[in-house]
């Protein structure tokens, strides 16, 4: 049964960036003031839909990683997104692989099978898992197609936010967002929330396959379209205890 809140997202392909943050744990006020200073040019690239920005914190190590988990209209739109950032865009005079946090940034582009969100986007949508599968018998796009409907339907049930998947045909990838809302009760450090996307059983289709990546994050920032005047357009989900930016008068209710 799709409940009320359900729809699916309308878009065509799933762009993953993920990198380890280098020199340290980052300044959250910088942190913050480079997101805001990125956001306004990349929402306005060609067939953009959404964006997710994480971040984490190994529990164990300290180590912190971040990335970028985007939504697009079509897959000729994500080559039109890495011309732009790999030649074109400049923040401080760097591109952004330059830049001194950038380490070990890498990649995953599919056509999207299925999109959808089964709550409103909001707070809801604030830690995701990002799972990356080998498919070694070069069927990644049809047994996608197999998957989707279970996964879909496992991911509503267990009460997640939203779920993406998408194939990559030319490597033979198979990638999957899941979205969970936050722990109730929980105002820092929700590593619960990880704990619920992690225990979701795996379905059998893709059991079988080879795991490449498994990634947990906080959703630290969620950026949509411009032109987009919804609250959703300044969402930051994990606010407080991550830091935020004010927002414009005009916002306040």
């Amino acid at each position: 049964m799709v409940s009320e809140d359900s729809r699916d997202i309308q878009c065509g392909a799933l762009l993953a960036e993920w990198f380890d943050v280098e020199g340290g744990e980052p300044d959250p006020a910088e942190l913050v003031r480079s997101i805001e200073q990125d956001r306004p040019h990349y929402i306005r690239r060609p067939g953009f839909v959404r964006k997710l920005l994480p971040i984490s914190v190994d529990p164990h190590t300290g180590k912190a990683g971040s990335g970028g988990f985007y939504l697009f209209k079509r897959l000729q739109d994500t080559d039109d997104y890495f011309r732009w950032t790999e030649s074109e865009y400049r923040a401080d005079g760097l591109l952004f692989r330059e830049r001194p946090f950038v380490g070990r940034l890498n990649k995953f582009v599919g056509r999207i099978v299925g999109a959808r969100d089964f709550r409103p986007i909001g707070l809801s949508h604030a830690s995701l898992r990002f799972q990356l599968w080998n498919c070694s018998d070069a069927d990644a796009a049809a047994r996608a197609a197999r998957v989707w409907p279970e996964l879909s339907r496992v991911t509503e049930t267990a009460g997640f936010a939203s779920v993406w998947l998408a194939a990559d045909t030319t490597n033979q990838h198979i990638g999957a967002v899941t979205v969970a809302s936050r722990t109730p009760g929980i105002a820092t450090d929700d590593y619960s929330a990880w704990g619920r996307l992690a225990d979701v059983a795996e379905l059998d289709e893709l059991r079988s396959l080879t795991k490449v990546r498994d990634l947990t994050l906080w959703v630290f920032t969620i950026w949509l379209p411009a032109g987009d005047n919804s609250e959703t357009s300044w969402l930051w989900p994990n606010s407080p205890p991550l830091p935020a930016p004010p927002r414009p008068a005009a916002a306040h209710r």
